[in-house]
């Protein structure tokens, strides 16, 4: 133990006052920092060692500093390299549906797509380090500042990538994570990075600023737990009783899913957990009308109203249950194959469905596929490319609250969860939201928590709960502050009878503002930085002058 004890002190004190003399050592200090930044994130939740891995990155950083006059871009590229190969390695599982056809795709999956994203931290070093000249708390921010940027970029450009965001690095618990009610997953990213900013001062920074730095810390830490803790006391749970849910989790392998001699098993398997939720009521109670939840693509059939297939999965339903279940759709006139959810009644037939709106990239269609190689072809089965559906909407069930449907991974977007609402367009607000999904491509790896836990987050964004059933994954049930009131285990199969909480009795301010409050906080911090380099630039002049 003694002996461990001195491997670390001696480590640590490398890394905070040594500089690396060899490209290689260079490279591996940020990467090994990198990975253990990842494990601030689900399945592990190590927030503590989250902020550890970049203090003791940034202290790197400055070291560097002094021994280079070029722009540090390999710095940060190396530390995200590090953290995006460390949280998103699982996304090469998905191609374990065929090794030998899409075996060589490994590499691009586990390592290419961390290699681009680590261009955002390359960027925030390489800019920080040309302002090394005006002191340490100016690179300091702008660091900040570029890598939260990052963060809302990657959010958002081409079809949006917002995993493994800062604020994510509070999901395991629950009471930080209700900020996110009044500044979004963006900005709970930037106050986290400021608490960094905040603690680095008080750790590295000289002594005379020492009490200014702690004061602050404490003072946003005291604000971001006070506001959680008031947010999350301030409604209790209150449930629907009128009605019930059955969540229907069969936790079939991926690679049977498909399977033609196991298509008609795979749909006796929905039947036979759906009947666990078909429990007979008590003598004098009368019968409560059930909502049976199946998951995205349960059905590898075309749905038509009162079809024979049709009238076959709905045996289960009595007069005003409704099954809703995930399905591919054609649309005849325009030859196009939708990935649908579809509400059936105890008669058969369709009253409502929803054709995904947000696709995955080369799991649902291959874009720009003009350019490709026609032998190019999308992960998930079938010779056709989906179609996008026309947008969010809300749809409607007699007898249940109006819900919001959203398919695999279209539940990970901020504020594109829920259709435009308010006066202008006549819409309110759904009373829940419903994701069907199947987390079955990724095996047992960090995505099925972190697509879990991505879920929660709109659920306390919105105020509104959020029911998440899985083909093979986590089943579960959050309400309006993320708080879980049912859940079905991971490799279970299991039909869950459960009650749908309420929304929240007023709506979040971030649902009401969105980016607001993170644009206000990134506008003062830059303009703090503006007058800062203004003053040092003036002070220095006058140094020069006497």
């Amino acid at each position: 133990m003694t002996q461990m004890f001195r491997i670390r002190s001696k480590f640590l004190s490398y890394l905070l006052t040594e500089y690396p003399k060899s490209s290689l050592r260079r490279a591996l200090t940020p990467i090994f920092l990198g990975l253990l930044l990842s494990t601030a994130f689900p399945p592990r939740g190590y927030t503590v060692l989250g902020f550890i891995s970049l203090l003791l990155f940034y202290r790197h950083f400055e070291k560097s500093l002094e021994y280079s006059s070029k722009g540090l871009f390999a710095a940060g590229y190396w530390y995200g390299f590090g953290y995006f190969a460390g949280g998103l390695y699982w996304i090469a599982y998905a191609l374990h549906i065929d090794w030998v056809k899409y075996g060589i795709l490994v590499p691009p999956a586990a390592l290419g797509i961390p290699a681009v994203l680590a261009l955002g931290p390359g960027l925030a070093t390489f800019f920080a380090s040309r302002l090394r000249r005006l002191g340490r708390l100016l690179p300091l921010l702008a660091f900040i500042v570029l890598w939260s940027v990052f963060e809302w970029v990657k959010g958002h450009m081409l079809s949006g990538f917002p995993w493994l965001n800062l604020a994510e690095m509070w999901l395991g618990g629950n009471t930080v994570i209700q900020n996110l009610a009044f500044v979004g997953p963006y900005g709970l990213g930037l106050l986290t990075l400021v608490l960094f900013v905040l603690l680095y001062g008080v750790i590295f920074f000289g002594k005379a600023s020492r009490p200014a730095y702690l004061g602050c810390f404490f003072l946003l830490s005291a604000s971001l737990l006070i506001s959680g803790s008031i947010h999350l006391s301030k409604e209790p749970q209150r449930f629907y009783t009128e009605f019930d849910l059955v969540l229907v989790q069969p936790n079939i392998l991926q690679l049977h899913k498909w399977d033609n001699d196991r298509l008609r098993s795979n749909i006796e398997t929905h039947l036979r957990l759906s009947q666990q939720g078909r429990l007979q009521p008590q003598v004098g109670t009368t019968y409560k009308p059930k909502l049976f939840i199946w998951p995205e693509a349960s059905v590898p059939y075309l749905i038509e109203s009162k079809s024979y297939f049709a009238k076959y999965v709905t045996q289960i339903l009595q007069k005003g249950d409704y099954l809703i279940l995930g399905g591919p759709r054609r649309n005849a006139e325009k030859g196009a194959y939708y990935n649908s959810l579809f509400i059936l009644n105890y008669e058969g037939e369709v009253v409502g469905t929803y054709d995904k709106s947000h696709l995955v990239p080369y799991g649902e269609y291959v874009p720009y596929r003009e350019f490709l190689p026609e032998s190019l072809e999308k992960l998930s089965p079938g010779d056709y490319d989906y179609t996008a559906g026309e947008g969010l909407r809300t749809l409607s069930i007699e007898g249940f609250p109006s819900f919001s449907p959203l398919i695999c991974y279209e539940a990970i977007f901020t504020q594109e969860v829920i259709p435009e609402q308010g006066a202008s367009t006549g819409r309110k607000s759904p009373g829940w939201m419903l994701n069907l999904t199947n987390d079955g491509w990724y095996l047992d790896s960090p995505g099925i928590y972190q697509h879990l836990q991505l879920t929660r987050m709109r659920a306390i964004e919105e105020g509104i709960p959020l029911v998440r059933v899985v083909y093979r994954g986590i089943s579960a049930v959050f309400d309006g502050n993320g708080r879980l009131s049912a859940q079905i285990p991971f490799d279970q199969a299991q039909g869950l009878v459960t009650q749908l909480p309420k929304p929240l009795k007023t709506r979040t301010f971030y649902s009401l503002h969105g980016q607001k409050i993170y644009a206000l906080i990134l506008l003062v911090l830059s303009i703090f930085m503006i007058v800062l380099s203004l003053y040092t630039l003036k002070t220095r002049r006058n140094e020069v002058y006497l």
